[in-house]
């Protein structure tokens, strides 16, 4: 009897102790949970954008997803985790994972010359691999003037890839990186080859129904698209205005994809749990690439690889499309994934993904005001006297303000959009002061001194910048052009 007794004691000690730990968790979850929502609240109230759509998942979970603001401004739509964003370049590690199943598979080798799967492209001085196509190490051109925000329909993967078809490579193969979305249309016509599948069929079949990602597609101009989100940017004024209209079909594999938070964070869980690819995979995909010349870049297939505050590193990769941004990374040894999605593509320098980590870890983020708009609504108000003061002000005790050169610089390229050259140059000059190593601000006050006429201050600040990047080709070209 005693005996019984004792095992329904540890018995029910057990259930009690589980139930805690159970309790436990679920309060954990809240909590964590709370910090999430209060952070997007924050981040969108602050950073003044028309919606923002973000997600956290561990260990083959979605921890928490939330949003805020409107899909759609005009009619008061509001965002929520269902909402679809353009996510742009995160279009390229979905080609990429495609890619290496086709090399798991053996159907394909990394260090294949591309176009023995691309009949119909014409050969280059150079031969160059699948594996430089996806790493930007190719020579295969990036935009020209228009091709970001193209209007124009390109029916087919062969059509787009055809665009290239005349252009001689940029550089010889591996000697340099340079960032390609068009680039990435030459992998998904390897893939069309070698499956004889049309890619986003391919992708469709291989990649989103094994994942769970039910709400991934092409982003077709013409078709109806339900919860899609409208794309915006900020004027001068910082108010918001319609984003450019852009046919993406020119980059569906490197830029044209359209998704949500939890389709994303599937995409993530399904890589680290190797749904969609072996971990030996994994990581012959974020090995750096390394450059002929020994330069290493951090940048891997089709992922880059990054550094948190707390120096660990993780992967991912930004997207910049047509009035949205938006960020995909994971952390393969802790199993974590986070994204973020917005409609509004100018005026964001912070990662609400990489603050969603940084809270699930326990440190503190604190959510910081644009410098760039806060200079620009002062500026509308006041001079560039007034600017420069303020701009002192806040280097001295940064404070609440997102502080970095690209953020003030931000300012400057308002300033030209805004055809005030003169104040232009005043604050390029104190920025200098600051940021000596800054090449573009050398090449803006080239090109404003270009369109004065006053050669010879054009041609000192391009070789100034030239200094900075002694292999950057364009400034080369505008100096032979100035001495010729």
């Amino acid at each position: 009897m005693y005996i019984r007794h004792l095992h329904n004691s540890k018995s029910n000690f057990i259930l009690l102790l589980f139930a805690l730990l159970i309790f436990t968790s679920n309060l954990y979850s809240q909590e964590l949970s709370q910090k999430f929502s209060g952070y997007l609240t924050e981040y969108y109230t602050v950073n003044e954008v028309p919606s923002v759509t973000a997600g956290i998942a561990v260990n083959n979970k979605i921890l928490w997803m939330d949003s805020r603001g409107y899909a759609d401004i005009e009619h008061q739509t509001k965002s929520s985790t269902s909402t679809i964003y353009r996510i742009a370049s995160i279009s390229k590690s979905i080609t990429a994972v495609a890619v290496m199943q086709l090399v798991e598979k053996g159907l394909i080798n990394l260090d294949d010359d591309a176009l023995l799967y691309i009949p119909y492209f014409t050969h280059k001085k150079y031969k160059f691999t699948i594996r430089q196509l996806l790493s930007h190490t190719s020579g295969i051109r990036g935009y020209r003037d228009g091709e970001f925000d193209s209007k124009d329909f390109y029916p087919t993967i062969k059509d787009a890839v055809l665009k290239l078809n005349n252009d001689p490579l940029e550089y010889e193969p591996g000697t340099k990186y340079l960032y390609s979305s068009l680039a990435y249309n030459l992998l998904a016509a390897i893939i069309e080859n070698v499956t004889k599948q049309s890619f986003v069929d391919y992708v469709t079949y291989n990649i989103f129904v094994p994942a769970g990602m039910n709400s991934t597609f092409a982003d077709a101009q013409k078709s109806l698209i339900f919860n899609r989100a409208r794309g915006y940017e900020k004027n001068i004024k910082r108010e918001f205005e319609n984003a450019a209209l852009a046919d993406l079909s020119i980059k569906i594999p490197g830029g044209g994809f359209i998704s949500t938070v939890e389709d994303l964070l599937r995409f993530g869980m399904a890589i680290m749990n190797g749904t969609l690819i072996k971990k030996s995979t994994l990581d012959k995909i974020l090995e750096p690439t390394i450059l002929k010349n020994g330069e290493v870049k951090k940048y891997g297939l089709g992922f880059s690889i990054e550094k948190d505050e707390a120096g660990k590193i993780f992967f991912c990769h930004y997207g910049g499309g047509t009035g949205f941004v938006s960020q995909f990374l994971f952390y393969p040894d802790e199993n974590i994934a986070a994204v973020h999605l917005i409609n509004v593509k100018n005026g964001i320098f912070e990662s609400p993904a990489v603050d969603l980590v940084s809270l699930y870890k326990g440190r503190t983020v604190i959510v910081k005001k644009q410098l760039s708009d806060h200079l620009m609504k002062k500026y509308l108000i006041s001079d560039i006297d007034n600017c420069i003061k303020e701009y002192e002000k806040v280097k001295r005790n940064p404070g609440s303000y997102f502080y970095s050169a690209d953020q003030i610089y931000s300012f400057c390229s308002d300033l030209i959009t805004l055809n005030k050259s003169e104040d232009a140059k005043k604050f390029l000059n104190v920025f200098l002061a600051e940021y000596p190593d800054y090449t573009k601000a050398f090449v803006t006050l080239a090109e404003i001194y270009l369109k004065e006429g006053k050669v010879k201050l054009a041609e000192d600040n391009y070789n100034a910048a030239l200094k900075i990047e002694p292999n950057n080709n364009q400034i080369k070209e505008m100096i032979k052009k100035i001495k010729s």
